[in-house]
């Protein structure tokens, strides 16, 4: 019985000396804690942009480096159209014809014409002739009547053969036109446009055409940006083209011309967030290779911002490294644990962005903290920002905006300020500055 005594005393001991050690550290341990502040971190993963970079889209279409633009002779009328919108046609096809009757209408009069100035210089001929002899007759007072008269039917005659000349020369053309009504393709191409003899197309120089061929061979992409979007675009900066089809087969290009014409086509579509009514102008891009293109095509265009050029390894901006003589180091952590100082294995550096490749001691799951005086060993660490009001800029404080100068040198007054004669009342409640989050 003594000795059952003396077991539940030593049991009773050890359960208070367990409970004492257990309350001394969850005390003095949880207060060790809770007394320091968080370190924030942020997920490597996230940091070193495992996401695609966000870009703008727009429409455009595959077409030929050389347009053949057709006109109309207005002073002649069309006989027959022998060809339509879309139609491929080869150098010599026929692609319209003019009328002929109308020709020779125009042949026929202008011989008339010269039937009736001979005429008229046969019969001037003849006055010439009897002015001529009579004037012989004459008193010497009454000849300068006589060879005033003479001059006279002299000019008209020579006015005629004038006259006649011309409508020769335009017989000549008449007869030319009609035995060549037909006009002929100059190359091989496909037709995009067909207009009206009467109203043809004018292109943004200035140009108009009856027919626009447009010519196979070397193709090139025409564009589309709408007015939103236009200054996001220059000569001589690289884009990316991808089919609408597949969108993994893409073709890399340069744009090499913006038209600030608006284009007019209402049907284009486009993928950069403009208006449903925003003007569109289009632009154009040469190809590297257009191996795979095919006229006609519809394709998406982005700007060439690196996004596809992979990088073998883990990445990772040079300001989130700590640079040692014993090496390079880094503040590191797993999700939820205390931070630690970890060394670094660096590969190669890519000195447009102002990265190093990591080759060990870090991975993507890892979280890490921006070097500075809150970071040591053993820290504990919270992947939430936590802002501190009293860091926060008051813009209301004449030393955060340039001092008591900028007050004097026509900057913020006293309960506004002016700006070219407008004034503002300033808000009552101060001003902070917003930091988002992350």
């Amino acid at each position: 019985m003594k000795r059952k005594k003396t077991i539940l005393i030593l049991v009773l001991i050890l359960l208070l000396l367990a409970a004492g050690g257990g309350a001394y550290w969850y005390f003095t341990q949880r207060a060790a804690v809770s007394s320091e502040d968080a370190v924030f971190v942020q997920n490597v993963g996230d940091l070193t942009g495992t996401g695609t970079i966000p870009v703008n889209r727009y429409s455009g279409i595959i077409e030929t480096q050389k347009t053949e633009k057709v006109t109309f002779d207005s002073n002649k009328q069309l006989d027959e159209l022998f060809v339509a919108e879309d139609d491929h046609v080869k150098e010599g096809d026929p692609l319209f014809s003019y009328d002929t009757a109308a020709i020779e209408l125009d042949i026929q009069s202008a011989e008339l014409e010269i039937e009736r100035q001979n005429q008229t210089i046969a019969n001037d001929n003849e006055q010439i002739a009897q002015l001529e002899k009579d004037m012989n007759k004459a008193k010497d007072s009454d000849k300068p009547g006589f060879s005033a008269q003479i001059k006279e039917l002299q000019a008209e005659v020579a006015q005629a053969e004038y006259t006649i000349k011309t409508k020769e020369r335009d017989i000549e053309g008449l007869r030319a036109s009609a035995e060549n009504s037909t006009v002929f393709s100059p190359i091989e191409g496909t037709i995009t446009s067909v207009g009206d003899p009467l109203n043809p197309t004018v292109d943004p120089n200035g140009e108009s055409a009856f027919i626009v061929i447009l010519a196979d061979g070397d193709l090139r992409v025409k564009g589309t940006i709408s007015e939103q979007n236009i200054m996001n675009i220059a000569v001589g900066l690289p884009v990316i083209i991808h089919s609408r089809i597949d969108d993994t087969m893409t073709w890399s290009g340069v744009i090499s011309a913006i038209d600030t014409q608006v284009e007019n086509n209402e049907n284009n579509m486009y993928y950069d967030g403009g208006g449903e009514h925003a003007s569109k102008y289009p632009f154009y891009i040469d190809l590297e290779d257009p191996e795979g293109l095919m006229l006609g095509q519809h394709v998406t265009i982005e700007m060439d911002y690196g996004q596809q050029e992979a990088r073998e390894g883990l990445y990772l901006s040079s300001g989130w490294l700590l640079q040692e003589e014993s090496g390079t180091f880094i503040w590191a952590c797993k999700e939820g644990k205390r931070l630690e100082k970890r060394k670094l294995e660096l590969g190669e550096y890519d000195a447009d962005l102002d990265e190093w490749q990591i080759l060990s001691g870090l991975s993507a799951d890892d979280y890490i903290a921006w070097p500075d005086e809150s970071c040591r060993e053993g820290a504990a660490t919270t992947t939430e920002y936590v802002f501190d009001e009293d860091e926060m800029t008051d813009f209301t404080d004449p030393e955060n905006m340039g001092g008591e100068e900028y007050y004097e040198e026509g900057g913020y007054e006293e309960g506004g300020y002016e700006e070219g004669g407008f004034e503002e009342e300033m808000p009552e409640e101060p001003y902070v500055e917003e930091v988002p989050e992350g």
